[in-house]
């Protein structure tokens, strides 16, 4: 999912045209959902940063603006800052110290300091802190905030990787390690139909996600979650609407990032649609390659899968991370777990 880092270039035009290198695993999967042999597994790549001046490419800082736009109708982000709170209430009595934290796709500082940090500042003896994204300007704003917050003694750092592919924590002998996710990183997987082409709940896909981040822990580390259990289409399909300029971005980025250099990147209609039997979100951008195909193409590019509590911890569960607590606000729900 996420290629090697790229050192940005500031010597590069702001045209995209006379860009020889690509990113061969974005551009492999580009073609694949080009050639619909797979759907909704582009959402990763939206979160993207500039590198060079005048870079179009910076969904990262779209997607912040999304959030600061739109406060009222996405009710996810205002809901898990009321659950952060409440978790971070009662989250010393359940997980000891000494701790090793470590925060999973932490979004921009803002985000990053009313969510996680809000149950980090509760301890007292931590150990190290490590911030984990694929997003490089996400990843840099975070560390000033680790060490101004936690305690002076904490190591802090980050690391820019596919956290479904596995990480490494660093940790003392004695420290257990305290996991969190806060966002919908989690549960997006790619798309799954059946025979009939219906879409289907993605267990197999968030299992596999389950199970990557149990594979990097310890039996007894901890590792809180959110997840959205809200199945009412309209207030669903109204939270997501205004993702265009964020979704539309991606355009820019496989223009820069992939060999489809003529692609059109001003025409790219967005729309997201809630299938009720399967409980996903589904996000469709129009994309015209210009490369002598069909033309102008909807592609099913992200998932936003909505699982009710007891079937998403039911499958934490067949991964080894069994529920401690959980806590829940306007239909968001955060599942405090530990390695089993």
């Amino acid at each position: 999912m996420q290629a090697a880092l790229k050192t940005p270039n500031t010597d590069r035009q702001e045209s995209y045209d006379n860009i020889q290198d690509f990113n061969e695993e974005f551009t492999r999967d580009v073609i694949e959902h080009k050639l619909g042999n797979r759907e909704g597994g582009l959402g990763e790549w939206e979160y993207s940063d500039p590198e060079f001046e005048g870079d179009l490419v910076n969904g990262s800082q779209d997607w912040v603006n999304f959030i600061n736009d739109n406060p009222i109708d996405y009710y996810i982000p205002s809901a898990e800052i009321i659950l952060a709170d409440q978790a971070s209430e009662i989250i010393t009595d359940i997980v000891p110290e000494p701790v090793t934290l470590c925060f999973l796709g932490i979004g921009d500082a803002h985000i990053f300091r009313e969510k996680d940090m809000k149950l980090a500042t509760k301890f007292n003896n931590v150990t190290s802190a490590t911030t984990y994204d694929i997003s490089l300007s996400y990843l840099m704003t975070s560390v000033p905030v680790m060490a101004s917050e936690l305690p002076s003694k904490t190591e802090c750092g980050m690391r820019r990787v596919d956290l479904f592919r596995g990480f490494t924590i660093a940790r003392e002998p004695k420290s257990k390690a305290l996991l969190t996710s806060f966002g919908g990183t989690l549960l997006n997987a790619p798309i799954e139909r059946d025979k009939a082409g219906n879409l289907l709940t993605p267990e197999k896909s968030i299992r596999d996600h389950f199970r990557a981040i149990r594979g990097s822990m310890k039996k007894g580390d901890f590792f809180v979650f959110t997840q959205d259990g809200n199945t009412d289409k309209n207030k669903i399909e109204r939270a997501y609407a205004g993702q265009g300029k964020f979704a539309s971005n991606l355009a820019h980025r496989i223009k820069r990032d992939t060999p489809y250099k003529k692609i059109d990147t001003e025409n790219t209609p967005f729309r997201v649609e809630f299938d009720s039997n399967s409980g996903i979100l589904a996000h469709y951008l129009t994309l015209d390659f210009n490369n002598g195909d069909n033309g102008p193409k909807e592609y099913l590019i992200n998932s936003s899968p909505k699982i009710p509590e007891e079937i998403c911890l039911d499958w934490a569960k067949k991964e080894k991370l069994a529920r401690v607590q959980t806590i829940s606000h306007n239909g968001v729900h955060l599942h405090i777990t530990q390695a089993i």
